[in-house]
């Protein structure tokens, strides 16, 4: 399972040498290079200062932060698997799993992920009950098109988390043959009918006592649909089978998703009762944030004069970091926007 990942993205060398280039002088260099750098004469240059082995480490660390600031993912990682290889002696089962999840997100070539796989492997054998280990396990599997030995080992992980949401979601994904990763991905058609079945099948898998967390699992993965409405039809459908406790936060939230999802009044009426209950919190730390979305809805119901009032109290509770952000909110709702 991935973390945040400082590995490779700060000026770190490999070597532990290259934190003597200055940081003046790494951006001059990186600002200076481009697709068409000889890397091989900015490698001379630094090793008359540096030696060629430092000059080495400290012009992968460059290649690093350069294609990872120019989203070239590809390249990024030939670069990162390298980095990787030479420190893994000294990486520990939980550093392991962490770049391999790296390589995962964003590898497109069968060999890094292979690569990363033997990584991964390494920690599982060492931990082999750790469940952010088998579902990185498992994605690197599905990645590599061996899709039903991946749906063996993340329905291990899924029991192991004691049914995550976040581990069924993914789950769901490799049954349904969608992307579980970030880069490439190429638009998928989805199919309601067929994703309503094999929810159903992975319900009966798992057993009825997990339905809440199913619900909350297909929620996040609505995020992802292009029809905004159907996403709507799944939070209206998960209160309605289960009616959960839901904190002002949750409240909000739910509020927050028909707004942006629903066009039926109904639905936005709904919403705006969840709002309502969420603003009996007086003392919510992001009160500012409920009133925001109160105010919102108002509007979306053509309330315009009652969503003026509401957002100006959202801007007088707003800290000041936000205040620019919350005044434009307040100037969209004044012009009906």
């Amino acid at each position: 399972m991935k973390k945040l990942i400082a590995l490779a993205l700060t000026w770190v060398s490999v070597f532990g040498y290259a934190q003597e280039v200055r940081t003046n002088e790494k951006d001059i260099i990186l600002k200076s290079i481009n697709d068409e750098t000889d890397w091989s004469k900015v490698t001379t240059d630094l090793s008359g200062r540096y030696g060629q082995k430092n000059a080495d480490s400290i012009i992968l660390d460059i290649k690093l932060e350069y294609y990872w600031n120019k989203k070239k993912y590809s390249q990024y990682v030939k670069e990162f698997v390298k980095h990787t290889e030479i420190n893994l002696p000294k990486y520990t089962p939980s550093d392991k799993n962490d770049a391999a999840w790296r390589v995962f997100d964003y590898a497109s070539d069968k060999a890094d992920l292979s690569t990363a796989f033997d990584w991964i492997s390494q920690a599982q054998h060492a931990s082999p009950k750790n469940q952010y280990f088998l579902d990185t396990y498992a994605n690197i599997q599905y990645k590599l098109g061996k899709a039903n030995s991946a749906l063996i080992t993340q329905a291990a992980a899924v029991k192991i988390s004691e049914f995550s949401p976040n581990f069924i979601e993914t789950y769901f994904r490799m049954k349904a043959g969608l992307p579980t990763w970030k880069f490439p991905v190429s638009p998928t058609a989805r199919d309601e009918k067929a994703e309503e079945q094999i929810w159903s099948s992975i319900q009966k898998e798992f057993s009825r006592e997990i339905d809440s967390l199913m619900w909350n699992s297909r929620l996040k993965d609505s995020k992802s649909f292009e029809d905004r409405t159907r996403r709507a039809r799944v939070l209206m459908a998960y209160i309605k089978e289960f009616n959960p406790k839901r904190t002002s936060f949750n409240l909000n939230e739910h509020a927050w998703i028909l707004f942006e999802c629903a066009n039926k009044k109904s639905e936005l009426k709904t919403a705006l009762q969840w709002s309502k209950e969420s603003l009996k919190d007086v003392n919510a730390k992001n009160r500012y944030q409920f009133l925001d979305t109160y105010a919102n809805l108002l509007l979306k119901l053509g309330r315009q004069k009652d969503a003026i009032k509401w957002s100006e109290q959202a801007l007088a509770l707003a800290p000041e970091n936000k205040k620019t952000a919350y005044k434009a909110a307040l100037k969209k709702i004044i012009k009906g926007e």
